[in-house]
């Protein structure tokens, strides 16, 4: 699998008051496209290795690297030992095809998207939520929606005032 923004799978991290906030995203077609509704066994862990790939000495290495590992649930490599995760299907399926956000741009105290592959019927609303984790997505107030080069359309609206903010831009 290959990581990165548009590829198989992605991570971000953010600092928050209590310590720190990781969100991910992994593409379904990564997973064999399993249909929605599908449960899967599902294990995610954080190492603690001060960026030295050798195990640290502590744990029976020589390197300074993995002090520790933390999981979710279960054991690594033990898959009877996963918690699950179920796929749910999309509240806003696109319809048309898939909306992309290209471009995203800071103009003063306004955020600019770039959407490339807009839909001819429906209306755009860009959508925005604190977190990815069960999340509760409501519609940006005040959005300028223009036209854009090569037929994308550009979306205008106002800096978050507090963060972190997700978006993504949906047809209604």
């Amino acid at each position: 699998m290959l990581f990165g923004t548009n590829d198989d799978w992605f991570a971000a991290t953010s600092t928050t008051a209590g310590g720190y906030q990781v969100e991910f995203k992994v593409k379904k077609s990564a997973l064999r496209d399993p249909p929605d509704g599908a449960t899967l066994g599902f294990h995610i862990a954080v190492n603690d290795d001060d960026g030295d790939s050798t195990l640290a000495a502590c744990c029976g290495g020589t390197g300074t690297g993995r002090k520790s590992q933390v999981g979710w649930t279960g054991h690594a490599h033990n898959e009877y030992t996963y918690g699950s995760l179920t796929l749910l299907a999309s509240s806003l399926p696109p319809p048309g095809g898939k909306l992309t956000i290209e471009g995203i741009k800071v103009n003063g105290d306004k955020l600019e998207f770039s959407i490339t592959n807009p839909s001819t019927t429906g209306t755009h609303v860009v959508q925005q939520t604190s977190t990815i984790v069960s999340p509760t997505w409501t519609d940006v107030p005040n959005v300028t929606l223009s036209s854009g080069p090569g037929g994308a359309i550009v979306a205008t609206f106002a800096k978050p005032s507090s963060s972190p903010v997700f978006y993504r831009v949906a047809i209604k």
